[in-house]
């Protein structure tokens, strides 16, 4: 299994998989049984110009990064649709977490 996301993939998460939507993101996610977790990031068409979205693609990949640890084993495909402009990393990350709990994917230890 490939370390990211082909086209073709995403293209089946868009009509196969679960979705969650808060205000500002729309998590896609299906468990894949590899035991790795893999994300893409889009933005709809009129999100702002060629910055503004690799701002954005960046800033929700360093904080998937940061969460991956604690998602579940056993291996999803995660797609995060963006809205949101002006994203912050602190915001972010808040935000990503609530919606992944939501989602069911995150390993909850209490």
């Amino acid at each position: 299994m490939r370390k990211s996301l082909t086209k073709v993939e995403i293209k089946q998460i868009f009509r196969e998989a679960a979705a969650i939507k808060n205000s500002g993101f729309k998590l896609l996610y299906r468990e894949n049984g590899t035991g790795l977790s893999r994300m893409a990031v889009t933005t709809p068409r009129n999100y702002g110009n060629a910055v503004e979205r690799n701002r954005t693609k960046r800033i929700i990949r360093e904080v998937f990064r940061k969460i991956k640890e604690q998602l579940k084993s056993n291996g999803y495909d995660i797609l995060f649709v963006v809205y949101k402009k002006d994203l912050e990393y602190k915001d972010t990350i808040l935000e990503l977490f609530s919606i992944c709990g939501q989602a069911g994917i995150l390993n909850v230890s209490e």
